[in-house]
């Protein structure tokens, strides 16, 4: 059997629309803007609100702007791969990568 290869021949990311600032949460925990800040240098985050939304939701819509910028179907994809912590939706299986790739339309065979 001949060597593997693959290649990475394009990205795509998405940031939800809501930021949520260090001020926020200030009026959420008892906190500070400098005290998040100077620990961890995180100033804002995003936040995908919204009722039954998730993580695959930003990957498909990463995954459509890679597609894009390749200028290739999702069909000619043959491994999605997603690396989180987080379930795909408000689902706990299939995991993201698998649901993701499905709701592109990669290559399952």
């Amino acid at each position: 059997m001949g060597a593997l290869k693959s290649a990475i021949t394009a990205v795509g990311g998405y940031l939800p629309e809501f930021v949520m600032t260090n001020k926020i949460l200030e009026g959420m925990v008892d906190t500070s803007d400098e005290w998040i800040t100077t620990r961890t240098g995180i100033r804002e985050r995003r936040v995908l609100k919204g009722e039954g939304r998730g993580t695959s939701e930003m990957l498909v819509k990463a995954g459509e702007e890679a597609l894009q910028k390749r200028g290739i179907e999702a069909s000619e994809v043959d491994l999605v791969l997603a690396c989180t912590m987080q379930p795909p939706s408000i689902y706990r299986l299939p995991a993201p990568d698998s649901f993701t790739g499905l709701r592109l339309g990669a290559n399952s065979s």
